[in-house]
């Protein structure tokens, strides 16, 4: 079928295997291996891992004719269920629309059935493009007409609710992935008022949560009133960490961090509230049990009461509970401290090490660090260490006073480099609002959203890609 369409595209939009069993047969070989199905052989050339989708390119021949195909392979939508928010897939689709058409055939499009999640993604793509043009779209219509030619198409309640609130955002928002030219252009001819508006209309856009994530926010406050700072981001249960590392019966599994994602790595970064005093074996429990590569500490001094104590002095030993830390200075740079922090319990052998970062120039009470350009060296520095690591699911445990004044702010960039790094384009407004999926007062201003924007232009700057990126 792919080769008698002339298709350039495959989306596809389930996992080879989930939780309610097969969903699919793998139909592609192994990376650089080819494989004959009938008359067609496919070899894959290609394999980019990211979050929340796969990018894989084929060759494949019939004869002496050869064409290439783009799989697009979204990796986030769950088993029974419409992805955690709208974002992911309305960004998903844009990278789709990114792929050059060479032979102009049809986009494939398929799940498991080929009826509730095709039919979401292909609604979405006709709506988009019918609000762009016509302004104003008829979403009953559009289903219905889908209808007519495949039954079942949107097939659930929640898929067409879904459908909704992708399109509130992808038409509504300003999501639009801008390229590294674009972004140039816009960070130096912006005036305030600008960002001012941007910032509104993302202040305006909360989604609505679901019972359950009410539910849990509102139980977490209640039952841990002495783990959580007043006024603090309560994390609902299916995001939130969870200790389980020498837990005795009946002890609890709380502390205030929760996971995100980065552009690349599922679960990257974990955004905690800074240790209260009582919290500190929880939150060393937490690195160790994680298997953290590094600590980004951007919290504005210890001398506070109610921030607890974790670090100890280089070549000092800090005992917390079960746990013993010890830490060593690796080096100093005029914007962070480095050192190297390892952690022994009594309940394994094993002895862990973890790089800790201590960012230092961020002004006390200040909303955005001191330097634009000292920020950028500080993540991309971060990243180096990450990148590092042989472990298969690397954590950066980030941390400040709020869990996300500081911290939010610290994700967003490192997931806006990232991104533009691996695809060229980038969307702020859709960045931080898969950040707010998690933390929801993060970007706490104007002038941290702002921020983001200037830490893009100066990373194209410094690093020399711009010319890179504009070709």
């Amino acid at each position: 079928m792919v080769w008698n369409e002339k298709s350039d595209i495959i989306v596809m939009l389930t996992n080879l295997r989930e939780a309610s069993g097969m969903k699919c047969e793998k139909y592609w070989p192994e990376l650089e291996k080819g494989e004959i199905y009938g008359q067609i052989k496919v070899t894959c050339r290609s394999i980019e891992d990211f979050a929340e989708y796969t990018v894989r390119t084929f060759s494949i021949s019939k004869g002496k004719a050869e064409r290439h195909v783009v799989q697009l392979h979204y990796t986030a939508w769950p088993d029974k269920g419409v992805p955690q928010e709208v974002t992911s897939l309305v960004e998903f689709r844009q990278r789709v629309k990114a792929v050059p058409l060479i032979l102009g055939g049809p986009v494939i499009v398929h799940c498991s059935a080929g009826v509730g999640r095709t039919g979401t993604y292909i609604a979405l793509d006709q709506l988009t493009e019918e609000g762009k043009c016509e302004g104003s779209v008829d979403v009953f219509n559009c289903v219905n007409r889908m209808r007519e030619q495949r039954v079942n198409m949107v097939q659930t309640a929640d898929q067409y609710k879904f459908l909704y609130k992708s399109l509130v955002h992808s038409l509504s928002f300003g999501c639009e992935a801008l390229t590294a030219e674009e972004i140039q252009g816009f960070t130096y001819k912006a005036d305030g008022h600008l960002f001012t508006d941007m910032f509104e209309t993302l202040r305006q856009e909360v989604d609505i949560e679901s019972k359950e994530d009410t539910e849990d926010r509102q139980e977490n406050r209640r039952r841990h009133k002495d783990k959580n700072r007043r006024h603090s981001d309560i994390p609902a249960h299916r995001s939130r960490v969870r200790l389980y590392l020498a837990r005795a019966d009946g002890h609890h599994d709380y502390i205030n961090a929760v996971f995100i994602n980065s552009f690349r790595t599922k679960n990257l970064f974990i955004a905690a509230q800074s240790p209260l005093p009582g919290t500190v074996e929880d939150f060393v429990c937490m690195i160790y049990q994680q298997n953290s590569s590094c600590v980004v500490d951007l919290e504005e001094s210890h001398d506070q009461n109610d921030v607890g104590k974790y670090l100890p002095a280089d070549n000092e030993t800090y005992k917390c509970g079960d746990f013993t830390v010890t830490s060593s200075k690796c080096e100093t740079k005029k914007q962070y401290i480095l050192k190297k922090v390892s952690i022994k319990t009594t309940k394994k052998s094993e002895e862990k090490s973890v790089y800790h970062f201590k960012y230092t120039k961020w002004g006390r009470s200040k909303t955005v660090p001191d330097s634009v350009e000292d920020f950028v060296h500080f993540i991309k520095d971060v990243e180096k260490i990450v990148n590092r690591q042989t472990e298969d699911q690397p954590h950066i445990v980030a941390h400040c006073l709020s869990g996300y004044e500081r911290t939010g702010l610290f994700c967003v960039v490192y997931k806006l480099l990232e991104k533009l790094e691996a695809e060229r384009q980038v969307s702020v407004v859709n960045t931080v609002r898969k950040i707010r999926t998690h933390r929801k007062q993060s970007i706490t201003s104007v002038e941290q959203l702002k921020f983001c924007y200037q830490c893009i232009s100066a990373y194209l700057e410094m690093y020399n890609t711009y010319s890179n990126f504009a070709t």
